[in-house]
Parts: structure tokens; C-alpha cells; sequence
């Protein structure tokens, strides 16, 4: 963990500096890039929320399912010993 500690501080100032050159290379076009940019993280994280909440419907019908199986196999097992 201490390897990385170090981006902390430096990826902030990385990506400040990066904006900075692309602002004096192509202008205001790297103010609105940004915007959208920044305007998109709050969809993002709503979609992630929505697609968690379905896995979590998904995964409660998965084990339903295999807890039916495992009862139905162990009904078989049960048959097929007293046979």
C-alpha cells in the first residue's frame, strides 16, 4: 500500500498539469471536454447503483434455484436408497 501512496498527491497534480497543456494547445474546446466529463460521473454512479441492485435480484434467484436443485437431488438420493 505505501508503494502507491505517492499517486495520492500526484495524479491530482498530474491530471492539473496535463489540462493546463492541452488548454494552450487547443483552447476552449478542453473547458468543455471537461464539463461533459465532469457532468457524466453522477449518471455513472447511478447507473452502477441500478446494475447493482439487478445483480443482487439476479444472485437471490440463482440461489433459490440452487437450493430447489439441491432439494430435489437429495429427494432422488433419498429414493434411490430406499429402493
Amino acid at each position: 500500500m505505501c508503494t502507491f501512496s505517492m499517486y495520492v498527491w500526484s495524479s491530482p497534480l498530474l491530471i492539473v498539469v496535463a489540462l493546463v497543456f492541452l488548454f494552450h494547445l487547443l483552447g476552449v474546446a478542453v473547458l468543455i471536454s471537461v464539463v461533459v466529463l465532469l457532468l457524466t460521473v453522477p449518471f455513472n454512479i447511478w447507473i452502477t447503483q441500478q446494475m447493482d441492485e439487478v445483480q443482487d435480484k439476479r444472485m437471490a434467484v440463482k440461489d433459490e434455484r440452487v437450493k430447489l436443485m439441491s432439494e430435489v437431488l437429495n429427494g432422488i438420493k433419498v429414493v434411490k436408497f430406499q429402493a
